[in-house]
């Protein structure tokens, strides 16, 4: 198992490396603002490889183009996983 967490540590997780589907890297005009790079790269986890470590996790959304859905922590603002419409995290 991978753990992870947001900068403050309100939000932890962990990933289980064999729930891994996807990894893709996007160099559209909004990864590379949220990333501050050329590109952004995020993880696609099926839902049972994936478990929040914290109590009651409080994820904030942001709709950053349509269907699109970028989550962050509401105390330091940190990219925090967000749950999509295909059932992965």
């Amino acid at each position: 198992m991978v753990k992870g967490s947001c900068l403050c540590g309100a939000l932890k997780f962990e990933i289980d490396p064999v729930g891994i589907a996807a990894v893709v890297a996007c160099h559209c005009t909004n990864c590379r603002k949220v990333s501050g790079s050329a590109f952004g790269v995020y993880y696609q986890v099926r839902r049972d490889g994936f478990r929040w470590l914290c109590d009651d996790p409080l994820v904030w959304t942001y709709e950053s183009s349509p269907g699109n859905q970028r989550g962050f922590c509401p105390i330091c603002g940190a990219v925090a996983p967000v749950e999509t419409h295909y059932g992965a995290v």
